[in-house]
């Protein structure tokens, strides 16, 4: 397996752990919703948001981004800080696991973007000409 491939399987890997919390989150979600928060678990209509971020974040690694990739890690680190702060140590085990696929899926988009960039050379001349950019600053009429 040559490097680019280790790396865009380190990303699928990753996203993959995404789509799974983002369903067991949103499963979860929608059933203390519809039976009220008896279990204790603290969910509630603000977890939809987390649904939504976590959608986002997890689309753009899916598309290689390593902003997402590092977002999705440092929410899911912070969102289990926050948990095991208050004392909260359900699910340890889980976390670290998908800690090691959202580290590994930042990772993996580093390593794409540094190997897909050396082996697609950049012009820095070009015989096209360049239009300088506005002395007004707008880039648009």
């Amino acid at each position: 397996m040559t490097s680019v491939e280790a790396a865009e399987t380190a990303i699928k890997r990753g996203w993959q752990a995404g789509i799974f919390s983002i369903v067991v989150t949103l499963g979860f979600t929608l059933y203390v919703m519809q039976v009220g928060d008896g279990l204790g678990t603290g969910l509630s209509m603000l977890s939809l948001i987390d649904v939504v971020l976590m959608a986002g974040l997890v689309f753009g690694t899916y598309k290689h981004s390593r902003v997402c990739a590092g977002l999705m890690l440092a929410y899911f680190l912070l969102n289990k800080g926050i948990q095991w702060a208050a004392g909260d140590f359900r699910g340890l085990p889980m976390a670290i696991i998908f800690m090691i696929f959202y580290a590994r899926a930042l990772w993996g988009t580093i390593m794409w973007h540094k190997l897909t960039a050396e082996a697609v050379p950049v012009e820095v001349f070009s015989d096209r000409p360049q239009r300088p950019a506005p002395a007004d600053g707008r880039l648009f009429r």
